[in-house]
């Protein structure tokens, strides 16, 4: 295999229809260092948003293969000669690995889309760290891992000011608000109890989440009354713009975590806002994705608890100790203009890094 002057990298991506995902890879096509890469698109949808735009202005040569058979479409970037693949979809729906399958670049990777291992030996890496893929882990993982140094993502999202007041949002002015802006899809009996026995010890405080369809509201508040919480302790938003969810967060406290998916950019966002995330560490790349970034951060003592009981007792050490939570909202901001989980630019440079160490160990 040569040595190029520059690597050609690609990335091969479907239409996630999830805004959250979409704002964390678009953005970081730019940050590229030219001198040393060409960046190559490659989209299996035929979208045109501000994302599908963002991405394609992004790239040196953007190629939508979606009207392309899979054979087709890898004899494409096989002619472009691209270097390393990144794959962003995984098994994902919409996404096509039988094109990754015909092994049109020499080296292949997954990242972000796609958690769990793809087992096939057309795939060789996987871009994770530590705490994603332990060393318990990393052993039900085909493929070799690329361990990224900071962060496993970066955002370089800057936060709209707040145009709405708390009565927009129905929230009261006079309590402590815990959040959780994740999908319903991601709550489970287990996190949810463990957010009533928070609001139990918390007594003046209430529970925020993102309105899903009346049926699943009445669920959950018939579960917290069953936990001798009040309905009115639940405040459900309707669904906003991802603009209008990036400024809420300055109303809101403490984001509360899910298990058994953690938030991933949406806890990014939070942490930029200054809204410090209690995160509970799992068994699988899912469910540690929190700790991930808080530990991204160096506050994973503060913020991550390694059982549901430890996730209970730092959500209300942080509520209730008087000086704990602006300590935490000042780290926070401190941080947000020197980490490179909130700074592309440094993280693009460690994973070129990594990727140039894989180019020449190959």
């Amino acid at each position: 295999m040569h040595h190029p002057r520059k690597l050609r990298l690609g990335y091969i991506w479907a239409n996630y229809h999830e805004q959250v995902i979409e704002t964390l890879i678009s953005s970081i096509f730019q940050y590229h260092n030219r001198s040393k890469f060409e960046i190559y698109g490659y989209s299996l949808v035929d979208a045109d948003d501000e994302f599908t735009e963002q991405m394609r202005s992004g790239c040196d040569v953007f190629t939508n293969l979606a009207q392309m058979s899979s054979v087709d479409a890898a004899q494409c970037i096989h002619s472009d000669r691209i270097n390393i693949l990144i794959d962003l979809g995984g098994y994902t729906s919409l996404n096509r690995p039988e094109i990754l399958a015909l092994q049109p670049a020499p080296i292949q990777v997954q990242y972000l889309g796609d958690t769990s291992t793809m087992k096939s030996e057309f795939i060789q890496y996987i871009l994770a760290d530590s705490w994603l893929i332990s060393d318990d882990l990393a052993a039900d993982y085909s493929q070799k891992i690329i361990e990224l140094r900071h962060a496993f993502v970066a955002s370089p999202l800057a936060i709209t000011p707040q145009l709405k007041s708390l009565r927009d949002f129905g929230l009261p002015s006079s309590t402590l608000r815990f959040c959780c802006f994740n999908r319903s899809d991601k709550f489970d009996l287990q996190v949810f109890a463990s957010w009533m026995r928070i609001l139990q010890q918390v007594p003046k405080s209430v529970l925020w989440l993102i309105e899903s369809n009346p049926e699943m509201n009445d669920t959950l508040c018939h579960l917290a009354q069953q936990q001798g919480i009040t309905p009115e302790r639940l405040v459900f938003t309707p669904h906003l713009p991802l603009a209008e969810y990036q400024a809420a967060y300055s109303w809101a406290d403490i984001f509360l975590d899910t298990f058994v998916a953690n938030t991933g950019a949406i806890a990014i966002h939070a942490l930029l806002a200054g809204t410090p995330i209690i995160t509970c560490l799992g068994t699988t790349f899912v469910s540690r994705m929190g700790a991930s970034i808080c530990a991204a951060m160096g506050l994973q003592d503060a913020l991550v608890g390694d059982t549901a009981i430890a996730y209970e007792q730092k959500a209300v050490y942080l509520a209730t100790e008087p000086n704990e939570l602006p300590i935490m909202r000042r780290i926070l901001a401190s941080h947000r203009h020197n980490l490179p989980l909130f700074q592309p630019q440094q993280w693009i440079a460690d994973l070129e890094a990594a990727l140039w160490q894989v180019w020449q160990r190959s």
